[in-house]
Parts: C-alpha cells; structure tokens; sequence
C-alpha cells in the first residue's frame, strides 16, 4: 500500500491479503408435500451445486392432503395447507438440520379445503386460502403470528367469496400487496 501527502511525502508498507472460500449462504432447506401420505419432507440444499440430500427426520405429519408450502422470509418457520383436513399446520424450522418442530397450537382449522398460503415479508401474518372443493367455504383466512409461534386468527380476516375457487395467493415483497388466483373451469 502507498499513500501520498501534500507535501511530497509519500508512505510505503506491505499489506497482506488473504481471501478464502467461504460459502455466502448457511445451509438452506427444501420442503415437499406428499398428499396421500399426509407428510412433508425436507432437503438440504448444497449451496455450490443445487444437489438435495434428505435432511435426516422421518417426514413430518401435516394431517391429511397437504398442497401447498410456504416460509417465512427468514426461514425459521415452514407453514403447511391441507386439503384434506381444512387446516393449516405451522413448524418452527431447525436452522442447523431443517428438522420441522410443530408450533404450539398446530393444526388451525380454515374455512375448507386448503388452496394456498402465504406469509407477510415481516413474518407476522399467515394467510391461506380455502375453496369449497371438498366442503367449506371460499375465502382467505388471515392469522397473527404469536411470540411462541402458535397462529390465532385475526378478527376480520377470514373473507368469503362466493364460488370462486381460489387456488393460489401471493404477497408482495414490500407486503402492500396481496393477489390471489382462481381456477377457472
């Protein structure tokens, strides 16, 4: 390194540098439903090549038909829609292994079959959709995320609408924005 003063001046000294290979990301996790065994598995996910290996636990239980997945922005916590059984499960995610622990409180039930689900950018909000496709009512179901994790519905939330098979939501990445997708048959 050398630096230079208004005078004329100038320093010299030598600088080592030394650069190593470390991996910008920590282990990340990939979650799957099996629908008529009612389990979700986990992979980790090698963060230079893609490759998935299974975490290690036995497929978690999420009731019956689960369809749909969602994380929350930080991955700590996995949130799973069942068709099957009207309800949504929520896991806490072990970020050392990807092992799923279920939240106290899990399943909560939706207003029918489950669709979809999603989570607000700030983890605070839990969404799923719920269609009348195997009985119940159409809708979005919305819940709060407790400091122990357990979900409550919030008062207000559950909006129905009428024949409309919603099957897919998202939320915006800002979270101003929430879109959901009926099927069209």
């Amino acid at each position: 390194m050398q630096a230079w003063d208004n005078c004329g001046g100038v320093g010299k000294t030598t600088v080592n540098i030394t650069v190593s290979n470390v991996s910008a990301s920590n282990a990340r996790f990939l979650y799957t439903t099996e629908y008529t065994t009612g389990k979700v598995a986990g992979f980790v996910v090698n963060p230079s090549t893609g490759a998935l290996t299974p975490t290690g636990q036995k497929n978690a239980w999420a009731h019956w038909g689960p369809v749909r997945v969602a994380s929350d922005k930080g991955g700590y916590r996995l949130y799973v829609v069942n068709e099957g059984s009207h309800d949504l499960n929520a896991y806490f995610i072990d970020r050392n292994n990807g092992y799923l622990y279920p939240v106290p409180g899990s399943p909560v039930a939706i207003a029918g079959t489950g669709a979809g689900v999603a989570v607000t950018p700030s983890g605070h909000f839990v969404y799923a959709i719920s269609s009348t496709r195997k009985g119940g009512n159409d809708g979005v179901n919305g819940f709060a995320v407790q400091s122990n994790g357990s979900l409550k519905a919030v008062a207000g939330s559950r909006l129905g609408f009428r024949q409309n098979q919603l099957r897919s939501l998202s939320i915006s990445r800002d979270g101003f924005c929430m879109s959901a997708i009926k099927q069209v048959r």
